[in-house]
């Protein structure tokens, strides 16, 4: 499946809105400046997701995922390093880590994180198509990039890779925003796309 130039501008709008709105929040809830950026759109399915992330599938990574349900239902996932996820820990409680062993204030945390970025991104989907979408409650989830791929998507799934960099004035720091759809959760957004764009060339005339 491929995208029409239309279709990859409005992908690209939606998610800098939302990675935007995002950011704005984050400011308030730390004492560091928080920018994200989101520079870059791909979409592939699961197969060829997972060839081009041949050399790290089988790396462990920490993960946020939040399902959503819709007219075009899936699920989104933030995705960090291990090492990345204990910075933002810090930086969120303002408390260094004491071990590789999560506790509940700390995954907690980062639940929190990923439910604020993740729902501004795909809440932008929702207001600016007209459609209302359910969140399921925000699961941590730490294992191979493979399996958080095989976990998140189906046989014929889509996914929509996000590089968004997160950036914390003296520290970089980076993740990944993944979205997993269905082939007929897919078609049935890029429809909507479609109906937005006769209703604006509509107004134009």
């Amino acid at each position: 499946m491929l995208l029409t130039p239309y279709q990859k501008d409005i992908f690209q709008e939606l998610v800098n809105i939302g990675v935007g709105r995002a950011a704005s929040v984050l400011n308030k809830m730390v004492n560091s400046h928080i920018e994200l950026h989101a520079p870059d759109i791909q979409l592939l399915d699961t197969d060829r997701f997972l060839q081009d992330f041949l050399t790290t599938k089988m790396e462990t990574v920490s993960a946020i995922k939040l399902s959503f349900e819709c007219a075009f239902p899936g699920t989104a996932a933030l995705v960090f390093s291990p090492e990345i996820a204990s910075n933002l820990i810090t930086l969120l409680i303002d408390e260094q880590p004491l071990s590789d062993d999560f506790d509940m204030l700390r995954i907690g945390a980062l639940e929190e994180l990923g439910n604020i970025v993740l729902n501004s991104v795909i809440g932008t989907f929702s207001n600016i198509l007209g459609e209302d979408i359910n969140f399921i409650t925000p699961e941590y989830y730490q294992d191979t990039f493979e399996n958080l791929v095989i976990s998140s998507s189906n046989v014929q799934g889509m996914v929509l890779l996000v590089r968004a960099h997160f950036r914390c004035e003296d520290r970089s720091i980076y993740g990944d925003i993944i979205i997993f759809f269905s082939l007929v959760s897919l078609e049935k957004l890029l429809e909507s796309f479609d109906k937005l764009c006769e209703n604006t060339q509509m107004q134009n005339t």
